[in-house]
């Protein structure tokens, strides 16, 4: 795949990474140099059969991207989508961002690490309010899914975002190390599930990448774990963040409220 031209524009570089079952991420530089930032291209292959999952999705994606998200202001700039049938691919071409989530982190010491939590809560609230506001579900919160470039938050996959009127009780996909409690005993995933998924995300980054239930080696097990309220409890008390736990516990989602109580926990912190 490297050094292969799409379009007589792009030319695919080196290999960044295979996200999962995904498809690959490569860099890409555009040969008429008409785009003066950093490139990459998120790939999925048309062929074989095995690899239609991935195609569909990132399909799915695209189309998201040109339609219901194309105004989200939290989204990377995208430069060209579309089909390559001389190589038998679907592509997403967008600007290279800098950090996920895990490695951000790695560069923090522990009260920065808790300022920079409560920073990115404030914003991922911001970009959950807006899609929520156009009645779309996130679905997928975890580390991999969001980034940083120039200190600037971005959220990255789109692939299993949905409307809401569309979302079945009991039948939903993501990550479920992080989705809510709720969501775990099988009920429909609503719009506060994504901000409780955004709190276990940040609880588990805070607690060096490591939640109560990460470990459990099935549905049942980790459902089990989730219900012991004390695990994740006494977490929260160890890193100083009881303030995620209290807005998985509140069962009512203010978004202004809950960013007040963010600034001023964050201010808090500030004037230690």
């Amino acid at each position: 795949m490297e050094n292969s031209v799409i379009k007589n524009k792009w030319k695919i570089g080196s290999h960044i990474k295979t996200p999962g079952a995904f498809g690959d991420i490569y860099n890409v530089h555009d040969l008429k140099n008409e785009i003066n930032e950093d490139l990459v291209i998120k790939i999925a292959y048309l062929s074989p059969k095995k690899k239609n999952l991935a195609a569909n999705s990132l399909y799915y994606e695209n189309t998201l991207i040109n339609g219901h998200l194309y105004n989200f202001p939290y989204r990377p700039k995208v430069y060209d989508t579309g089909d390559d049938k001389s190589l038998n691919i679907r592509y997403l071409i967008m600007e290279k961002l800098d950090y996920t989530l895990k490695d951000f982190f790695k560069t923090l010491n522990k009260k920065e690490k808790l300022q920079n939590a409560l920073i990115l809560a404030v914003r991922i609230l911001k970009g959950l309010e807006w899609l929520h506001n156009h009645g779309l579900l996130l679905i997928d919160l975890k580390p991999d899914n969001f980034m940083i470039k120039d200190m600037k938050l971005y959220f990255i996959d789109f692939g299993l975002v949905k409307l809401s009127s569309q979302v079945i009780k009991g039948s939903i996909d993501g990550t479920p190390n992080y989705h809510s409690l709720s969501v775990s005993e099988g009920n429909k995933y609503t719009y506060k599930d994504d901000v409780y998924g955004m709190c276990y995300m940040l609880i588990y980054l805070l607690n060096k990448n490591k939640l109560p239930w990460s470990d459990a080696e099935s549905d049942l097990e980790l459902l089990s774990l989730k219900q012991n309220k004390l695990l994740i409890e006494n977490v929260c008390k160890k890193r100083d963040c009881l303030i995620f736990l209290n807005i998985i516990n509140n069962r009512e989602i203010k978004y202004n409220f809950i960013r007040n109580e963010l600034k001023r926990e964050l201010k808090n912190i500030d004037s230690y």
